[in-house]
């Protein structure tokens, strides 16, 4: 559940929400019951996630303004969105959805990417995102980081790009404790690896992993 009160929790001041790759649409009920969205759109690109939508709406017992949807990404948005969740996705595919996308009224998006973050962080630079917050939260033993990006523009650094700029601000202890596994597990490969063959981004990212955890020091 906290990973859903994670996205739930940025959806104030929007009226109409889509949630791409929506499973079992949990979110989008979710957000109309507890009065955070008065519409939704709970979209999937294959018939079982939608079926098995169909099932938790029938099982809602309550009268929810959703509507389903079969397709791709953003293929189907509607003119009326205005807040978009793409969460339970590889981050090289939401970028790729993001960068073939016209978001047209689409105000907000509310990303929680299962890896490659730094594709993610990258649409600051590709679609002139901002990237407004960041937070993680721990389930099962599973990190989850979801990315909050508004319209605008705010370039982060390449060190940002890695490691998020709030996650490193905020000095989370779940992610401090994930970053030094991170340092150590990066320490271990570059020790087996002859220094004039170790990879430049792993080095790279070594060193600014040190510098993260020397200023939490």
């Amino acid at each position: 559940m906290k990973r859903l009160e994670a996205l739930l929790s940025h959806l104030e001041g929007f009226n109409t929400l889509l949630d791409v790759g929506t499973d079992h649409a949990k979110l989008p009920v979710m957000a109309l019951k507890e009065g955070h969205v008065s519409k939704a759109y709970a979209s999937d690109n294959k018939k079982g996630p939608l079926e098995a939508a169909q099932k938790t709406l029938d099982a809602s017992n309550e009268s929810l303004n959703i509507d389903l949807l079969l397709g791709d990404g953003l293929d189907i948005l509607k003119e009326d969105v205005d807040v978009c969740v793409i969460a339970g996705m590889g981050g090289k595919t939401i970028q790729k959805i993001l960068l073939n996308a016209d978001i047209k009224n689409i105000e907000r998006f509310i990303i929680q990417p299962t890896n490659h973050l730094k594709s993610v962080r990258n649409l600051t630079v590709l679609k002139g995102l901002y990237l407004k917050d960041e937070t993680l939260v721990m389930e099962k033993g599973i990190p989850y980081i979801t990315m909050v990006f508004d319209l605008g523009c705010a370039p982060l650094t390449e060190k940002e790009l890695y490691y998020g700029s709030h996650l490193i601000k905020d000095k989370n202890e779940d992610y401090k404790r994930l970053l030094e596994n991170d340092y150590a597990f990066t320490q271990s490969l570059l020790s087996s690896i002859p220094k004039n063959k170790q990879p430049k981004e792993m080095i790279k990212k070594s060193d600014y992993l040190k510098e993260i955890l020397d200023d939490w020091s």
